[in-house]
């Protein structure tokens, strides 16, 4: 006969120990995940399980047996039922349940036969997650999402920020998910922050291949996602662009450095564009006219370059940038802040693209923020008065409105929605605001068939030679 403590030298009884104990870690988890007045409670002694609770009615506490085993399994099943108690309770308490029907009941729906639950890993739940998000469509463009190819640096880079980061947060994904350590990861960000409200999706999407779903989604919708804490907006206003833009393009001659002094005009000329188009960083990367027309479904935008055919100097944005990665918001054509002198000064029709080559084997992220990154070190060396790189869209914006662009408008050419429009607004300073008020272009113009009736009503020959130049010049016609 073996004794027990030459069981536990052998390891017999200690494997069989380090399996109860495994099993009771796991229960110490997972009971947390029951609702709010019912408990989940083990004995040790007969190793079995119960369901602890309190009518509401006459506030005695009953436990009761759970019908499953002292398993992963049996434990994940007794949650899900202590949720369905819990919702009864509650019916009861609102005598919406009699009480006299409480124990036959708790018989046929607690006790009785169970659906069998399959418990998946962290490993298996975020397989499935990442499978779902490359079976799906880019939120902005439509596009299919892709593993390889144009664009997927891109959709791998994202999934990364919405997910994989927050995946890797986790230390052990061969184990079974517990909403105790979703939490402690899930707090390990400050809450207010924009990185803790982002995490929701990813919270949600593991609760989501988890038994006791609904229980659980009921603790995520308490906590409070709220951002509170923001990065301070910056804004240049024109004056402040051009004075620096004159000041470092003035310099740019007496540079030593060869490769530096040949690189400055051209990230110069990426600034200007940003200004005068409102594009984000590397969407110049994608433009499509520069140097040559553009045609799609019969129409043809001539290039940049060709001031007699593209008069209006207007921008073909594509789907992707020369390097391979996409664009935000898809293709779209860009009409240029209307001020040709300010065209001219900052030389918009000589295409000066900067040329950026992904090293081989870079990583989806590197791919995708490249671009940008070289322009942000270049700003920061031309000692560029602001470091936040959308500031120069937002001077786009607030020429736009300047020069009385409807608001729909400089949406469409900006590619985002109105509401992202009405957020742009709060990066304006004062001194925008007195510009804006001095403009006097808060009053919508008139469309061009009302104009003409309206100056028609108040006696003006609207076929004049001179009326009809003025007209041409405010509505941009032939």
């Amino acid at each position: 006969m073996v004794k027990k403590n030459d069981a536990q030298n052998s390891g017999i009884w200690g494997d069989y120990h380090d399996k109860i104990s495994q099993i009771e870690v796991f229960f110490a988890a997972k009971k947390g995940e029951c609702p709010k007045g019912v408990s989940l409670i083990h004995e040790k002694v007969s190793n079995k399980h119960y369901l602890s609770f309190r009518f509401n009615l006459n506030g005695v506490r009953t436990k009761k047996k759970t019908g499953e085993d002292f398993s992963e399994v049996g434990i994940v099943q007794a949650v899900i039922k202590a949720g369905k108690i819990a919702d009864v309770l509650s019916l009861i308490a609102k005598n919406k349940f009699a009480l006299s029907d409480f124990d036959s009941w708790y018989d046929t729906e607690i006790l009785g036969v169970s659906e069998p639950v399959k418990l998946l890993t962290y490993r298996e739940i975020f397989s499935l997650i990442e499978d779902k998000y490359f079976s799906g469509k880019n939120r902005n463009t439509g596009r299919q999402r892709k593993r390889e190819g144009n664009g997927s640096a891109n959709d791998f880079a994202t999934f990364d920020t919405q997910y994989g980061k927050f995946f890797a947060k986790f230390p052990d994904w061969d184990k079974i998910p517990s909403w105790t350590e979703i939490w402690t990861v899930w707090e390990s960000y400050s809450q207010g922050t924009k990185t803790f409200t982002d995490m929701k999706t990813t919270v949600t999407a593991i609760i989501r291949h988890m038994p006791n779903c609904d229980e659980l989604m009921k603790k995520i919708n308490k906590v409070d996602c709220t951002q509170t804490e923001f990065r301070e907006k910056q804004f240049v206003n024109l004056d402040e662009f051009l004075a620096w833009w004159d000041s470092v393009h003035a310099a740019t001659p007496s540079i030593k450095h060869r490769i530096h002094r040949e690189a400055r005009p051209k990230w110069l000329w990426v600034c200007a564009m940003s200004v005068v188009y409102g594009l984000r960083p590397s969407e110049i990367a994608a433009a499509q006219n520069l140097t040559k027309p553009f045609t799609k479904d019969g129409e043809t935008v001539y290039a940049l370059t060709d001031e007699v055919r593209n008069p209006e100097a207007l921008l073909v944005i594509g789907d992707f940038t020369y390097f391979g990665a996409s664009t935000k918001t898809g293709m779209r054509v860009i009409a240029p802040v209307p001020d040709k002198g300010l065209w001219e000064r900052l030389q918009i029709r000589n295409p000066m693209l900067p040329k950026y080559q992904p090293k081989p084997g870079s990583k989806p992220g590197t791919v995708v923020t490249g671009f940008d990154r070289a322009y942000g070190d270049r700003l920061a060396n031309m000692k560029c008065p602001i470091s936040q790189k959308y500031a120069f869209r937002h001077l786009y914006n607030l020429l736009g409105e300047l020069y009385g662009w409807p608001q729909e408008y400089r949406s469409r050419n900006m590619g985002h929605t109105l509401a992202a429009n009405e957020i742009y607004k709060d990066r304006f300073d004062f001194k925008a605001d007195v510009a804006l008020a001095k403009s006097g272009k808060q009053h919508t113009a008139l469309p061009y068939d009302l104009a003409i009736t309206k100056l028609q009503e108040l006696g003006v020959d609207t076929d004049l030679p001179d009326v009809k130049l003025i007209l041409r010049t405010i509505y941009q016609l032939d």
